[in-house]
């Protein structure tokens, strides 16, 4: 795959410069869009392939839980940890994160639990469409 870095027309080099930013934002935001999508999806993803749990929930009724097992990606039990998934775009680079205040436990692990990277399988998972989305953004932008 090549692109066609000639520009034709009469371009300045201050809009070339606009143009190029708005690209790359346009193409960081379909990827934190993304990122975060399928990160949601992938939590509710069943069947995991952890250890089998029962647990009481507030009102006291009995639930049952399968979580994740190392090296998967998280199970969902409340919910929190898959509302607090985002993503902002900067000027020149994207932050894609979790904002529970276990987040960091579950990614990075601890002593006694093995960590469920999340963040970092999603990434794996869609490293090719990033590259894709940036083409496409800066493809229609000089369209």
């Amino acid at each position: 795959m090549s692109i066609d870095s000639r520009i034709q027309g009469d371009f300045r080099l201050k809009e070339i410069q606009i143009r190029t930013r708005r690209a790359l934002r346009q193409g960081m935001y379909r990827i934190g869009k993304d990122l975060e999508s399928t990160l949601k999806r992938d939590i509710l993803k069943k069947p995991k392939s952890g250890r089998t749990y029962t647990y009481r929930t507030a009102s006291g009724r009995r639930r049952k839980h399968i979580a994740s097992a190392p090296g998967e990606t998280v199970a969902n039990r409340s919910g929190n940890y898959r509302r607090s998934v985002g993503f902002k775009v900067g000027h020149e680079k994207i932050e894609f994160g979790a904002g529970a205040e276990y987040a960091g436990f579950l990614e990075n692990g601890t002593p006694r639990m093995g960590a469920r990277p999340s963040l970092k399988n999603t990434i794996k998972s869609k490293y090719k469409d990033m590259r894709g989305d940036i083409i496409s953004a800066l493809e229609r932008e000089f369209r």
